[in-house]
């Protein structure tokens, strides 16, 4: 430096260190406020490239729109009460083409679900194809369709009301087996039981393809498909068994099973529901 010649040794020692820091300073403040300038143009930048992306409002007022229906996948449950029983159906659905809707259509479709898969438990209005809306409860992925609990419902109904359905769907009730010949029908299904006995153990039966058939077959028991679980599985004997109610005895044995058990059922036997 050209103040080192007119510096002794001890004023070198001091002050050339100083000179040497406020050097460095003046370097590490030019390289600070390059940077600054560099981060104020990028701000610039996504603001003028926010102007022209569209709101979530701009996508839903604008029409038409496009909406992807995704593939999806249905489950159903029953719970009966031989201690707690739950039986759910699940089904694989195949994607459905892309269906142009307006604005207000899609509003509307979001409300309404086609699968308890990935929903949250509550209840939900389930959409059929070729049928109205219809409410179900959805727990832990499984739509239910009956719950027995703590016998505040009867369930010794003629064929119309086990048709319709009955019951409070937060509590015990049934689906009603024109609803559930629809889920049936629209695309495979499991049927899941759960149960729990007087000492609190948690039982079950789980079949891989549940179907039934319609009124005009009297909402016959179609399939049940491979099982599994830890109870014995009675319920395998009842394929091809028509449902029975104590005004609609539909049977095969000589009484009125429905009659005798209190309950409308899938009946081959009185004995091995």
């Amino acid at each position: 430096m050209e103040n080192d010649a007119q510096c002794g040794p001890y004023c070198y020692r001091l002050v050339k260190p100083l000179l040497l820091s406020a050097a460095l300073a003046d370097e590490k403040e030019r390289q600070l406020r390059a940077e600054i300038q560099r981060l104020e143009s990028q701000l610039e930048q996504s603001k003028a490239h926010q102007k022209h992306c569209l709101t979530k409002e701009d996508l839903l007022s604008s029409q038409p729109m496009w909406i992807d229906k995704l593939p999806d996948a249905n489950k159903v449950q029953l719970l009966s009460n031989n201690g707690s029983e739950i039986i759910g159906a699940s089904t694989e659905d195949n994607a459905v083409p892309e269906k142009r809707l307006s604005a207000n259509e899609a509003e509307t479709k979001v409300n309404l679900i086609t699968s308890c898969i990935g929903q949250a438990n509550g209840i939900y209005e389930l959409k059929m194809q070729g049928s109205s809306p219809f409410k179900v409860p959805c727990d832990s992925n499984w739509t239910v369709i009956q719950r027995r609990l703590d016998g505040s419902v009867d369930f010794n109904r003629n064929m119309s009301d086990y048709r319709s359905g009955f019951g409070q769907l937060d509590g015990e009730f049934f689906i009603g087996l024109d609803k559930l010949y629809l889920l049936t029908k629209s695309q495979p299904h499991e049927l899941y039981i759960s149960m729990k006995d007087v000492r609190n153990h948690t039982l079950f039966k789980h079949y891989l393809d549940f179907r039934i058939g319609g009124e005009e077959d009297n909402f016959r028991l179609i399939s049940l498909g491979q099982y599994n679980g830890n109870l014995r599985d009675e319920m395998s004997h009842q394929v091809n068994s028509a449902f029975s109610t104590y005004d609609n005895d539909n049977d095969v044995y000589p009484y009125n099973c429905a009659l005798l058990a209190q309950s409308g059922w899938w009946f081959s036997s009185c004995f091995d529901r």
